[in-house]
């Protein structure tokens, strides 16, 4: 109990310490160091997970594809590449209103950790034009970005989460429609549908629109591409796209120097932040044997599911983090497959929940580094849409309970 009640108090230090603009990243670092020693950490220990931060496989990883990321969002950026890609767009889509929906979806296929930082400038913009706060912009792009990741066949959610329970990946997919399609509808109702409607004015003819939109979204896509085929990391896949944007730039002599202010030094440190943070909590046995306790009395199950899938997840700032601690605890419990079922996707959902609102969620932290939105504005923005959420998902479960076992037994 100790260790959870330091945890909570750690984290309550981030938005403070941000408020007293002592940085994102170094409010991050700070929590996560309060977290530790108060937890008898040694400063060895407080090292040691620092470095594991860059040595291990998937930190360093995700700390090279954020970096590369960067990189190719100022670039798009600064050659104009957005601008032509939503000229493009305006071509299929006349109402600008909707292109603050398609655009996040189409950029969410790039499934990176903090990939919202693409879709952020076309999201400001637009949203200016429309007359929208920034903090409602900054909703609109998270809230449509992550659409992609409960329907896509290699989310990396979806993928850990069948590998765990041995469920087919198309078993998963209608399963998470049930909950992300009225979120969806919901988003938009929310923040979009009091926008007044702004036509735009420049007509580009349909097929030249779509070949355009094919053409400047190519650096997005490629390298998904190239890292499917080949397996290499996506990191490095994204060498493609900037290939493609040395192509692309007016200025081809320029490249090298803008390729290196083009590099999100904040965005960095804010994501080792995160890392650090995480590296603490998966040492805190204590806290995990808590909720393992939990699930065993059988006691308000239902609710130990949920307050354990949004801890984690609140506490990571990672979805597959809390469904690699849940799931496998959902299934010591020897339920009708049907039964399972229900709870699994009340798990997957109920972590999303605390990792989408995760003062750590990476895409949270670059949209609102780069709109310039603080997270307590952010948050006050959210809260129709986090009623909807927590509502949507108790009658669905209860549904899907009822249903499922007559499907699966």
């Amino acid at each position: 109990m100790f260790q959870l009640t330091t945890v909570v108090l750690s984290f309550a230090l981030v938005p403070v310490l941000d408020k007293f603009k002592l940085g994102l990243w170094a409010s991050l670092m700070a929590a996560a160091a309060a977290m530790a020693f108060i937890n008898g950490f040694s400063p060895m220990d407080f090292v040691n997970i620092f470095i594991t931060v860059f040595t291990a496989p998937n930190s360093q990883n995700a700390i090279f594809t954020i970096t590369a990321v960067t990189i190719m969002g100022t670039m798009m950026k600064v050659y104009g590449v957005l601008d032509k890609i939503v000229e493009g767009l305006s071509a299929v889509v006349h109402d600008k209103r909707y292109l603050i929906i398609i655009i996040p979806l189409l950029i969410g296929c790039l499934a990176v950790p903090g990939g919202a930082i693409l879709s952020a400038p076309f999201i400001l913009n637009l949203g200016n034009e429309l007359g929208m706060e920034k903090s409602t912009s900054a909703a609109a792009n998270l809230v449509f970005r992550h659409m992609a990741m409960f329907a896509l066949p290699y989310s990396a959610s979806i993928l850990l989460a069948s590998s765990i329970t041995g469920i087919g990946i198309m078993t998963f997919i209608p399963l998470n429609s049930v909950f992300i399609i009225p979120t969806f509808i919901a988003g938009y109702f929310i923040y979009l549908r009091k926008v007044p409607p702004k036509i735009n004015e420049e007509k580009v003819p349909f097929g030249p629109g779509i070949k355009q939109v094919l053409l400047y979204t190519s650096p997005i896509y490629v390298c998904v591409i190239v890292h499917m085929v080949t397996g290499l990391p996506l990191y490095v896949s994204m060498v493609s796209s900037l290939i493609i944007l040395f192509f692309m730039s007016p200025d081809k002599q320029g490249y090298g120097k803008l390729f290196f202010k083009s590099i999100g030094f904040k965005t960095i440190f804010a994501a080792v932040g995160v890392f650090m943070i995480q590296g603490v909590v998966s040492n805190l046995d204590g806290m995990i044997a808590i909720f393992n306790a939990m699930f065993e009395t059988g006691t308000f199950m239902l609710l130990a599911i949920f307050l354990a899938s949004v801890f984690f997840g609140l506490i990571t700032g990672f979805h597959m983090a809390s469904i690699s601690i849940v799931i496998p605890m959902l299934m010591t419990l020897e339920l009708p497959m049907g039964q399972f079922m229900a709870l699994m996707y009340f798990a997957y959902c109920a972590a999303y929940f605390g990792y989408y609102f995760s003062p750590l969620h990476m895409c949270q932290i670059f949209t609102n580094e780069y709109m310039g939105v603080k997270i307590q504005k952010l948050y006050k923005v959210y809260r129709p849409y986090v009623a909807f959420m927590f509502i949507h998902l108790i009658v669905s479960y209860f549904a899907l309970s009822y249903i499922l076992p007559l499907i699966f037994g």
